[in-house]
């Protein structure tokens, strides 16, 4: 259990340990449970694993890319008909560009709670562009502190409380059975644009060079970078912060569990680029943001378009040159929503900081919520669950006392201690 307790803490979700609970496993991407009848007996699938083309045999053409994820988006939303859609929208491209491709549908769109102005101000001119209801929940304490009462139920493998905004926000609404969210989940892969350098460094040179041609289908790198890349995910607390709570052999758990993924992905791909895609869908994708569609589902069905095997077929065909600095993103817009084109404003830049910008969430729950936040972290620092281990709970009580407790880290433990009290 420390492991466990200090990656969650770290990380804010779980994105090397298969379960928070004892016997409980987590299947591997495109991996199913099977029942066998005759026996009877319950067996896992094969992982369904996507595999790269070939460089050759990509396709470089962007006009030819863009048509193609037409002709499959308008085969996906033509099994739509008619009823209440929603669509949760924030600062990724996915989410505003399903507007445009699900407008027939008339869908209300949720507006983002801790996204930046401009990302208000963008949302509110596509809904006005589109002539779609907008709408912005007033969350009360009641509300959220229902919500949190349900977490153990709602989202089986554990996450900390930076990413099920939306749920909380789509539970508001009482949806029903028959009404369907249409969630962006996946987007970033397809239309490209995940980052291949999560330093500070890293991202500046991003910003800098997001106007110039970048180097893309580089050579594989060895296999420390990949495993640094994996321990330091952009939601990752540094490790000074954590303190005592980082032993050696908890860092060198982390270490070795970033290599053992390294060697599940190594067969998939062909370029650094690849290398690096199939890592971010195996931790992020699959561990972080995929508990929103899933939680989703609890309240009403949950579409997520971009997960569709043809889409995604046509993703790990298109050359990597097309998925940077928004190419195949721009020309999608201006060759199939010319009108939306004009409108779109989000830049690169903004997109990458907004994934950062969890930082700043507990200051923005913390406004919005005083009430239940004090009495979060109150339970929490005065009676932590006994299964969190002892080091952990000394260690933030410490640094609560000298006055050095993270804000980030504080929000993580209590709902760690939320989680465990259920």
């Amino acid at each position: 259990m420390d492991a466990i307790a200090v990656e969650f803490l770290k990380y804010g979700y779980l994105p090397f340990t298969a379960s928070l609970f004892e016997n409980v496993e987590r299947l591997l991407p495109g991996q199913i449970l099977q029942l066998d009848l005759e026996k009877p007996r319950l067996r896992k699938s094969s992982p369904n694993v996507f595999e790269f083309k070939p460089l050759n045999h990509r396709i470089k053409d962007v006009d030819t890319v863009c048509e193609a994820l037409n002709q499959a988006l308008e085969r996906y939303f033509a099994r739509f008909s008619e009823g209440k859609y929603f669509i949760g929208m924030n600062d990724e491209l996915a989410s505003l560009l399903l507007t445009g491709l699900a407008s027939r549908l008339n869908p209300t769109l949720i507006a983002p709670h801790h996204s930046s102005k401009r990302t208000k101000d963008h949302v509110e001119k596509i809904a006005k562009h589109l002539k779609l209801q907008l709408e912005t929940p007033n969350l009360s304490y009641e509300v959220v502190w229902e919500f949190l009462q349900q977490l153990s139920r709602r989202f089986r493998v554990m996450t900390s409380f930076e990413c099920l905004e939306p749920v909380l926000t789509l539970s508001h609404f009482n949806a029903t059975g028959q009404d369907i969210f249409l969630d962006g989940f996946m987007g970033e892969t397809v239309f490209g644009n995940i980052e291949p350098d999560r330093t500070l460094k890293g991202l500046i040179s991003i910003f800098k060079k997001s106007n110039q041609k970048e180097s893309v289908n580089t050579a594989i790198r060895e296999v420390k970078f990949y495993q640094n890349w994996l321990y330091h995910q952009p939601q990752a607390i540094s490790d000074h912060v954590l303190g005592k709570m980082l032993t050696p052999d908890i860092e060198s758990w982390f270490l070795n569990s970033a290599r053992s993924i390294l060697e599940m992905s190594g067969l998939a791909g062909h370029v650094h680029e690849d290398f690096i895609e199939s890592l971010h869908t195996y931790t992020e994708q699959r561990c972080f943001n995929a508990n929103r569609p899933v939680a989703l589902s609890a309240y009403t069905h949950c579409a997520c378009p971009f997960i569709d095997y043809e889409i995604m077929q046509i993703c790990y065909e298109t050359d990597k040159s097309l998925q940077m600095n928004d190419i195949l993103y721009k020309h999608f817009w201006e060759a199939y929503f010319p009108g939306l084109s004009k409108l779109n404003r989000i830049k690169l830049h903004d997109r990458l900081l907004s994934r950062r910008r969890m930082s700043r969430f507990n200051n923005d729950f913390k406004k919005r919520n005083r009430q239940l936040y004090d009495q979060l972290i109150s339970e929490a620092l005065s009676n932590p669950n006994e299964k969190i281990p002892s080091l952990i709970s000394s260690t933030i009580d410490e640094l609560n006392q000298n006055g050095k407790l993270n804000s980030r880290l504080l929000l993580r433990y209590a709902f760690l201690n939320c989680y465990l009290q259920q």
